[in-house]
């Protein structure tokens, strides 16, 4: 069987953005990989500090909110959601989207975003 792995740094100075391209990119994994039935608990985030990790996960679930119940930004969100896929976001998208941010909401703790230290412990403490 073969493994998709994709590795993605974010590395930029602080009030540029990375917090919201990055739960961007973790939006636009969900539709990537929907064909093959990957979930959202095969993707990792791993950040440095607790508050960033805080702020993804903040920002990933009320991206998924607001384009599943289109309001907010939820527009914003598609039109730069289609330019990092390089496609148009389709109604099957939306409805994909929509139950995979349901299937999160129920399962919280299951969504992977960590920091460093916390992914290494758990590493070690599975061993």
């Amino acid at each position: 069987m073969q493994q998709n792995f994709i590795k993605k740094v974010i590395n930029a100075s602080a009030g540029t953005g990375k917090t919201y391209r990055l739960s961007l990119e973790y939006i636009a994994l969900l539709l990537k990989f929907q064909e093959q039935a990957a979930s959202f608990r095969e993707i990792l985030v791993i950040t440095f500090t607790r508050k960033a990790t805080a702020e993804i996960r903040e920002r990933i679930f009320l991206h998924l909110e607001n384009i599943v119940q289109r309001t907010g930004d939820g527009k914003e969100v598609i039109t730069n959601l289609e330019t990092i896929l390089q496609r148009s976001i389709s109604d099957s998208d939306i409805e994909y989207l929509k139950s995979t941010y349901h299937n999160m909401l129920m399962n919280k703790n299951q969504v992977q975003i960590s920091t460093i230290d916390s992914f290494t412990n758990q590493i070690f403490a599975s061993i």
